[in-house]
């Protein structure tokens, strides 16, 4: 994400690997602090063009910009939010035909789980198509897994429970395709929305539900805003895909 590091310009020191976490997060953190900044300087814009602003500022520096209509002036090429702004619209269309593809690719093994995964939905009011679609984005429906084990045994079984010590340090319960382990991966899903609903109670149950859902991936410590509620989950985009998955499965696999 290009981080200035020029001490005459935004005189960042880069963090992580080029292609980290660690780097999108702290590109993102910048992101964030440049949308506040023009949010600050011009609380009379629609949100949309205080974003545009935002993505301006990461570019140029918010001293930059004066006025909306000239809110690109400074930018790169003269065009950065502009073409930064349909650039995303193409990711998000992509990205949505990209998870209900995966969706349905799954769709056959998930049958054979379908039982199981309505019965753990109706224990704890969740909706069995979440479920089928963290199953999805977690194992591919088990097909990615190795003897139930993956994120090189860090993870376990079809919802990939972390049982890294320095991670979710949890112990498994069940076959990797059990019941019982849906209800232990279940039950840490409701706890984070649990968590969130806590930590964000101005937030619409649809925000607090992301927002738990990227927790179940990251933890809720990683989570300070919802516009960047994905800005450290696998992929940066985990919430959005596991939601995309749930909406397929809930139109078209029956769930």
């Amino acid at each position: 994400m290009q981080i200035d590091v020029n001490p005459k310009g935004g005189g960042h020191i880069a963090r992580g690997r080029w292609d980290s976490e660690e780097h999108l997060c702290q590109a993102t953190d910048i992101l964030i602090h440049f949308i506040l900044r023009i949010k600050h300087a011009f609380p009379d814009w629609s949100k949309e063009q205080q974003l545009k602003g935002g993505i301006a500022a990461y570019n140029a520096g918010d001293g930059k910009i004066h006025s909306y209509e000239e809110v690109d002036a400074k930018t790169a090429g003269g065009d950065y939010s502009n073409d930064v702004v349909a650039r995303a619209q193409w990711y998000r269309n992509y990205g949505v035909n990209a998870s209900h593809t995966m969706a349905s690719t799954d769709t056959g093994r998930m049958q054979r789980y379908r039982s199981k995964i309505n019965t753990v939905g109706g224990i704890y009011g969740i909706d069995p198509a979440l479920i089928a679609a963290i199953i999805s984005r977690e194992s591919r429906a088990g097909n990615t897994l190795d003897n139930g084990w993956g994120d090189f045994h860090n993870a376990w079984g079809l919802m990939q429970v972390d049982v890294n010590p320095n991670g979710g340090g949890h112990i498994a319960r069940g076959a990797w395709d059990s019941e019982e382990h849906l209800c232990q991966a279940t039950e840490i899903l409701v706890y984070f929305i649990g968590r969130i609903r806590h930590k964000f109670p101005h937030w619409s149950t649809e925000q607090q539900l992301k927002g738990g859902i990227a927790a179940y991936n990251m933890g809720d410590g990683s989570i300070d805003s919802y516009d960047n509620v994905d800005g450290c989950t696998t992929g940066g985009d985990y919430s959005n895909d596991v939601v995309a998955r749930a909406q397929w499965y809930r139109n078209y696999g029956g769930f």
